[in-house]
């Protein structure tokens, strides 16, 4: 479910900052994690892939990601902040978001409001941002001959914001209007409904998106302080793409966005045990406003950033996903119980994330749940047991270097992105490479995994048209019940 939300919501928490070193004194490998240096194959260029890229870290601590392609149709940057709707107080849920909206109303080099969005219309350029758990991404595409006027307005929303008092209104009523538009929509409902099921006090409970109910009252003084307690230079990353050479964006780079202060500010940590193992079986049941019938199997997942080159939770998913024969939903449409089925696995943050099971429920389905969970951890078990197809990490290898090598990465806004976020997660030399990159199997990783799927830490959300409900969700005005069963042993 988090995975179909994409950029929904996320952070909080601290430990201890040291002042960033210069660009020169910082290794490439010093991005995210603390990860083993590995041996990275040479990336496979496709014919007439001319694309260059470039990493630098910045004096301040913004790590910057460069690429230079003239096949490129528009030149994009995208900028990523490393704090998200979990870093929002619980007195004014929605702050992440809500600053958002505000940084570009106006910048003490460029006050007139309309500024950069006139900019950008007159020069075929767009922009967008998003407020995820864990990390903000601002983002922008231009004509390539406007492009350094645009980095030059854009960087300023994070050196000198002005925080237009007289704007706060609108843009607290624009944060409710994107609240209001996903109160029918059935995935946004779920996702809330799972985080009233998560530990007491835990910012994963928050309403991360906010609404003018949470936001009342907000001054300019708060908004200012939340964002100087929250955004600095060491907790950005940056990407530049356009047809300009790798030496001209870099100076660019160090030009506009050499000047954002850096606070020192310490990474954003959350507590990772967001919803503790217990002998109960833990059950949400969700009224959804269209006809739906489904069953989601939730687990948390512990951080497994330092397995990012051996992809022990895809691997897990792709083969719980599987529709071929053998497999789980062949098993579960043999017996008329389900139409269809999706496993995947989703990082909320640093600290946690998710591994999701979905089944799409027949009304057979739907009354034999119980049927359907025994099922579902049949197919675990026996995949604890017998451990992964021994192909199957050369296999997703072979595939991941073709898409590489032949698939189109894209452009835009999208692209960069992207680059901006997977700085964020992975060490700047290879950040950009990351989900291509299969080295060496790892079955412990597989096993820790797999570990997590048990019932023991199983989240079950019931979602169909008449189920048993007491309960009205904050917010979303969800109808829903919850319960703790003992239930068989799965």
């Amino acid at each position: 479910l988090a995975a179909a939300l994409g950029a929904a919501l996320i952070l909080a928490a601290p430990l201890r900052a040291q002042p960033a070193p210069a660009a020169a004194d910082v290794p490439a490998s010093a991005a995210a994690v603390a990860y083993p240096a590995p041996a990275i194959p040479p990336r496979e260029r496709a014919p007439g892939d001319a694309s260059e890229f470039r990493r630098l870290v910045l004096p301040n601590g913004i790590k910057v990601l460069l690429l230079s392609d003239p096949r490129l149709n528009k030149s994009s940057a995208a900028l990523a902040v490393a704090v998200g709707s979990l870093a929002d107080p619980p007195q004014r849920q929605g702050m992440a978001h809500f600053l958002e909206h505000m940084v570009f109303l106006g910048t003490q080099k460029y006050p007139d409001v309309s500024d950069f969005d006139t900019y950008l219309s007159r020069n075929g350029g767009l922009n967008n941002a998003y407020t995820a758990r864990d990390r903000t991404n601002y983002h922008l595409e231009i004509r390539h001959e406007a492009f350094e006027g645009a980095l030059d307005r854009f960087a300023q929303f994070f050196i000198a914001p002005l925080f237009t008092p007289e704007f706060a209104e609108r843009e607290m009523n624009a944060v409710d209007s994107e609240h209001q538009k996903n109160l029918e929509n059935d995935l946004w409902r779920e996702f809330a409904l799972r985080g009233l099921a998560l530990r007491e006090g835990h910012p994963a409970r928050l309403f991360g998106t906010g609404s003018r109910e949470t936001l009342a009252g907000t001054t300019p003084e708060e908004l200012r302080a939340w964002y100087e307690a929250h955004y600095s230079a060491n907790r950005m990353t940056l990407a530049l793409a356009g047809r300009a050479s790798l030496d001209q964006l870099e100076r660019w780079a160090r030009e506009y966005f050499g000047a954002i202060p850096d606070r020192l500010l310490p990474p954003l940590r959350v507590d990772p045990e967001i919803l503790p193992a217990q002998p109960a079986l833990r059950e949400l049941r969700m009224e959804p406003v269209t006809d739906l019938r489904h069953l989601t199997l939730s687990f948390p997942l512990p951080d497994l950033r330092a397995h990012a080159l051996a992809k022990p939770a895809e691997l897990v998913s792709f083969v719980l996903g599987n529709e071929g024969p053998g497999s789980l939903l062949a098993a579960l449409k043999a017996e008329g119980l389900a139409t269809g089925l999706m496993a995947s696995a989703e990082a909320e943050s640093p600290d946690y994330g998710w591994f999701d099971i979905r089944i799409d429920l027949t009304p057979a389905g739907l009354e034999k749940s119980a049927r359907v969970l025994e099922l579902a951890f049949a197919a675990i078990d026996r995949l604890r047991r017998d451990g992964l197809p021994p192909h199957l990490f050369a296999e997703r290898r072979t595939m991941a270097q073709l898409d590489e090598r032949w698939r189109d990465p894209g452009e835009g806004m999208d692209r960069v992105a992207n680059l901006a976020n997977a700085l964020l997660d992975h060490p700047i030399d290879w950040a950009e490479r990351a989900p291509y990159l299969w080295l060496q199997p790892d079955p412990q990783a597989v096993a820790q995994v797999l570990d997590r799927l048990r019932p023991e830490r199983l989240l079950l959300t019931r979602v169909a048209k008449g189920v048993a409900t007491d309960r009205v969700a904050p917010y979303y005005g969800t109808r829903y019940g919850y319960g703790e069963d003992a239930g068989p042993a799965y």
